[in-house]
């Protein structure tokens, strides 16, 4: 009984932090327009694949945004979700990926206009590449929470075994 309530405080916790750290970073715009670091994360897990989310938001010119694999080679995505608002652009682009040598991914956003580029990346577990069909998960992994990014990783972990 002790057991199954600390779990629930605890996801209800890492929840509350996670909802916190993302409303703080998505109000955080440079003044110069100049896109900071993207937010990427996880944000479906079929079988055998890992769709990942990457958004860069209040920029201004409109960036280039792509996702990268660790070699430097761009991934095919979907087309980029982009809105306009006073001048500034909130961009947000999806890929599929599948397993690789090392499972670590790059989302980029290239300001030519004004020389700005800024990148982050996301490691990806092997295990969230095995069959586990059915486990759809949204989990916004800041540039600043490495922490934040294992622990959610240990997450996403522990639903793919619950649900295999």
């Amino acid at each position: 009984m002790f057991s199954s309530v600390f779990k629930i405080k605890t996801l209800q916790l890492l929840f509350l932090c996670l909802f916190l750290l993302t409303v703080t970073a998505g109000t955080t715009a440079h003044e110069n327009g100049a896109a900071p670091k993207p937010f990427v994360g996880i944000l479906n897990i079929t079988e055998y694949r890992v769709q990942l989310r990457c958004e860069v938001r209040g920029v201004s010119p409109k960036p280039r945004v792509e996702w990268r694999d660790s070699d430097g080679n761009i991934l095919r995505a979907e087309e980029p979700q982009v809105s306009h608002r006073d001048g500034r652009y909130d961009i947000t682009l999806l890929t599929t990926v599948t397993r690789t040598n090392t499972n670590l991914f790059h989302c980029v956003a290239t300001q030519e206009e004004i020389g700005h580029v800024t990148e982050e990346e996301i490691l990806v577990p092997d295990q969230l590449f095995e069959s586990c069909d059915g486990v759809a998960v949204i989990v916004s992994v800041l540039a600043s929470g490495f922490s934040v990014t294992i622990f959610a990783s240990l997450l996403l972990f522990s639903a793919c075994i619950k649900c295999c």
